[in-house]
Formats: C-alpha cells, structure tokens, sequence
C-alpha cells in the first residue's frame, strides 16, 4: 500500500522495459492507489496496446475511467474485459453503476440480476437495484430490496459502508457499527463522496 513510494521504482523499471507489461500495470495500479485515475488510465492503455489479450487491462482502466465519470468508456471496458475473460460479478456490478450513472437504467438492472445469478455476495446490490427499480417506476420492487439489503449482513467492506449510509437518518448507532466494521475489513477505506455509488 505505500504507492507513492512506489512510484518512482516501478517508472524506472518502466522507462528501462518499456514492452514490459507488468511493469505498466503495476504503475497503473500504484497511480490508482494515489487517486490519480488520469495517469492510471494511461497506463492501462498502453497494456491493452502491448497485449491485447489481456483481459484485466481493461477491466482497470473501466474502474479508472468510471472515476473520472467516463462512463461510456468504462462500460466498453468491462464488455471488452468479459468477452474475453467471461461474465463475473465484479465487472458486471461495475457495468451496472456505469449504466446507472448514463440512465440506462434497464441494461444497469439486467447486469445486477445476472451478478445475483452468478453468486454475487455482496448485499449492496440490493441498494444499487433497489435505485434502479426506483428509476424504473417499480416502486415494489425498490422497496423489498431496500427491506432486503437493511435485513442481511454485510460481507464486504463496500456493503457495510452503503447498509451504513442508508440506516444513518433513521438508525445513527447501528450506521456508526457499520461504518466501524468496514474499516475492519478495509482499514484506510475512503469515504465515498454522498450519493455516490463506488466501484467494487
């Protein structure tokens, strides 16, 4: 986690092995880790050009694309990441936000229904799909999934921060748990910013 100190190392292995792949990802995820999502989609970008086989090139720059809210190119991301790697939860539910945050709000429902088939563990789709119905006029559904993501516990760090923010105007001590048990899973874990629906 000390990105910063890595930086300066891993742009000299970089400079001296530019064709070198790892070398540039790990760059990536070191600008990533800094929250700087520009230089991170850069490198990204180039070891998709280095290698275009590799799937998970795509799906980082999608996560550093979706900070810098270029969401179109982030869905072409995590497509392009799954037609190559096969659909998973994490760029399905990646998909998903990034179809929300462009109002296609059917496509984003359709690619949380197909995380849940998959196995997705993670209780804060309910919040994200319960959102979404809402914007579909199923004011039912948004409901139960609502009821649904309050009643289950947790897993992840993202889900005790999003079951957090959605108990904090009605439950402040059991939000104040939650958001305590986050930093358990994920000590350091940023806040996200309000209203904002982070990336897995």
């Amino acid at each position: 986690g000390r990105y910063s100190e890595a930086i300066p190392l891993l742009t000299e292995w970089r400079d001296k092995s530019p064709y070198e792949v790892v070398a540039w990802m790990l760059l990536g995820s070191a600008y990533a880790g800094i929250g700087n999502p520009t230089e991170a989609e850069e490198c990204f970008t180039t070891c998709t050009r280095l290698r275009p086989q590799f799937a998970f090139s795509y799906f980082q720059r999608g996560l550093a694309r979706f900070e810098q809210r270029k969401f179109l190119g982030a869905i072409d991301d995590f497509g392009t990441h799954m037609r190559l790697e096969g659909r998973s939860v994490p760029a399905l539910v990646n998909r998903a936000l990034a179809q929300y945050a462009i109002g296609d709000y059917t496509a984003s429902q359709d690619d949380l229904e197909s995380a849940l088939a998959l196995g997705a563990t993670q209780t804060r789709i309910y919040f994200i799909r319960s959102d979404v119905r809402t914007h579909l006029g199923d004011e039912l559904g948004a409901k139960a999934d609502h009821a649904l993501a309050l009643k289950l516990t947790p897993k992840d760090a993202a889900s005790y921060l999003a079951r957090g923010a959605a108990r904090l105007a009605t439950d402040p001590e059991g939000a104040l748990k939650d958001f305590r048990e986050a930093l358990v899973l994920e000590p350091g874990l940023p806040e996200p910013a309000p209203g904002k629906l982070p990336p897995q």
